[in-house]
C-alpha cells in the first residue's frame, strides 16, 4: 500500500493525523545485510500532539522502513527483471 502524499505529485509524505503529526528525527540509517550490502533505510519518527510548529512532543516513536534508491540503471533493471525471470521458471 503506497503511503499518503502531502502533495499529489511530490515525494514528501503526509504524516499529519487528526490529533497531531509524526516528525522525523535524526538522519536515515542504513540497514545492511550480513555481507554489508545495503538492503534498506530506517527512519525514526516522534509523535507531536497539536499542530506544527507548536506541537507537544510525546513519548511515542515509530520506525519507518523503506528500500534504498537504486544506485545505477543496471541495479534498477535487475530489481525489476530478476523476479520476472524467476517467475517464468517456477
Amino acid at each position: 500500500m503506497p503511503r499518503d502524499r502531502k502533495y499529489r505529485n511530490g515525494d514528501r509524505p503526509n504524516r499529519v493525523t487528526a490529533s497531531g503529526y509524526w516528525k522525523a528525527t535524526g538522519a536515515d540509517r542504513m540497514i545492511r545485510a550480513e555481507n554489508n550490502r545495503s538492503i534498506g533505510l530506517k527512519k525514526t519518527l516522534v509523535f507531536y500532539s497539536g499542530k506544527a510548529p507548536k506541537g507537544v512532543r510525546s513519548s511515542w516513536i515509530m520506525n519507518e522502513y523503506r528500500l534504498p534508491p537504486p544506485t545505477t540503471d543496471a541495479d534498477l533493471f535487475y530489481k525489476v527483471i530478476a523476479p520476472i525471470e524467476r517467475a517464468k521458471f517456477d
